[in-house]
C-alpha cells in the first residue's frame, strides 16, 4: 500500500477556527501568563507569536474573559537572565546539526576561558537555559549557562552522541543543574518548624524522609551534584544538620568559617 503525506505549499494557509470548552480556555489564558517567565529569550517571542495564532483561530462563546482571569489569577515571575538571540540561535543551529562548538565562555566566578564543547542537550532551569556538553578539555559531561557564553562559532567537527548517555539519568542523579561528580549518599536532619515546607515539595529524585518523634525530620537522598547541594544546605542554616558524608559536613563547615571571615 502506497501512503500519500501531504505537503503544504501556501505559505498563508490557516487552521479552520477551534472550538474549546470552559477548562481548556482557563488553561489557555493561563498559559499564556506562565509564557511571563521567559521574557527576555527568543522562546517568549517565538513562543507569543505561536498563542497568538491559536488565539485568532479559536471561534464560539469563551465565558471566560481576561479581565476575570487577570483580577483573579497571578503568577510571580522567577529571577531571570535575558539570552541574547544570536547566542539562542547558534547553540541550537549547532545542537539540532551536531555540530562540535569553540566557545569563549564567562564562568561564575568571572573567568574567561575557551572550550571546545559536543552539545548534547538544552535544559531550562530556575530562569536560565543551560546547554548539557561534552567538555573536551575536562573529559566529562558538564552544563553551561547560555547567558555566560561571550563568543560562540561551529568547530565545523559533527558529533556523535554516546549511545549510553541518558539525559534524564544525569539530571536525576544531579542536584539543581549540576552533577557528574561521585555518587554520595546524603543524610540530613531538618528543625521540626522545617518539616512541612520540607517534606511537601520534591527537591530531588532519590529523596526520602523520615520523621522523628521530637518532629524534626531525617531526609536522605543520592547525588553527583555537591556544588549545587552545598548553596541548597546553607540557605537553611542554622536548622539544618548535616549527617553524612563528612566529607560535605567539612564542606559546609568551611563556607559557614569562610563566610564569618568575611563579616569581621
Amino acid at each position: 500500500m502506497v501512503i500519500a503525506w501531504p505537503w503544504l505549499t501556501d505559505e498563508t494557509y490557516t487552521l479552520p477556527p477551534v472550538r474549546i470548552s470552559r477548562k481548556e480556555a482557563f488553561c489557555f489564558g493561563l498559559a499564556r501568563k506562565l509564557l511571563s517567565h521567559y521574557e527576555g529569550t527568543p522562546l517568549h517571542l517565538d513562543m507569543q507569536s505561536v498563542l497568538d495564532k491559536i488565539a485568532e483561530s479559536l471561534e464560539g462563546d469563551i465565558t471566560i474573559e481576561p479581565d476575570w482571569l487577570s483580577e483573579h489569577v497571578g503568577v510571580l515571575p522567577e529571577d531571570r537572565v535575558r539570552i541574547d538571540p544570536e547566542v539562542w540561535a547558534q547553540i541550537t543551529g549547532c545542537l539540532e546539526r551536531r555540530k562540535a562548538i569553540r566557545a569563549t565562555y564567562q564562568t561564575f566566578d568571572g573567568r574567561i576561558s575557551e572550550y571546545e564543547l559536543h552539545p548534547y542537550h538544552l535544559l531550562a532551569y530556575h530562569g536560565n537555559w543551560y546547554l548539557m556538553v561534552w567538555n573536551v578539555e575536562k573529559g566529562r559531561v558538564a552544563t553551561f549557562a547560555l547567558s555566560r557564553f561571550r563568543k560562540i562559532k561551529a568547530a565545523g567537527k559533527t558529533i556523535t552522541r554516546p549511545a549510553d548517555f541518558n539525559t534524564e539519568a544525569y539530571v536525576r542523579q544531579a542536584f539543581g543543574i549540576v552533577g557528574g561528580e561521585e555518587l554520595i549518599k546524603v543524610r540530613l536532619l531538618f528543625e521540626a518548624k522545617l518539616a512541612v515546607y520540607i517534606t511537601e515539595r520534591q527537591w530531588h529524585a532519590s529523596q526520602e524522609f523520615r520523621t522523628r518523634r521530637d518532629g524534626r525530620v531525617e531526609m536522605r537522598l543520592k547525588t553527583t551534584g555537591r556544588k549545587e547541594l552545598v548553596r541548597w544546605i546553607l540557605s537553611w542554616m542554622p536548622d539544618v544538620k548535616v549527617l553524612t558524608p563528612k566529607s560535605l559536613r567539612d564542606r559546609i563547615m568551611e563556607k559557614l568559617r569562610d563566610g564569618l571571615q568575611a563579616q569581621e
